[in-house]
């Protein structure tokens, strides 16, 4: 069997941080394009394109969240768990 046929939203969370990421993408663009053309640009499209970039970035983080739930599977450090080595009561 596949990787994505055992778990379907793996692949739907690998798809929403894509979407992420072209959001993050799309806003350094932006920017890098207000820099460089200064006053030339076309700051009404620059604007609309940081905020296309900004909406995707928030709704794939959302949207990674809600399907990941990185904060129930929070590994904490102060319980410690089984690591293969066996206690000193066997000898």
């Amino acid at each position: 069997m596949s990787e994505n046929s055992q778990n379907p939203s793996r692949s739907v969370a690998k798809g929403l941080a894509f979407v992420a990421g072209v959001g993050l993408i799309l806003m350094i663009i932006a920017l890098g394009i207000g820099v460089i053309g200064g006053d030339q640009a076309a700051g009404d499209s620059l604007g609309l394109l940081f905020i296309v970039g900004l909406a995707l970035l928030i709704l794939g983080f959302a949207g990674w969240f809600s399907v990941v739930q990185p904060h129930k599977n929070f590994d904490d450090i102060t319980v410690p768990q089984y690591t293969g080595h066996h206690g000193d009561d066997e000898h």
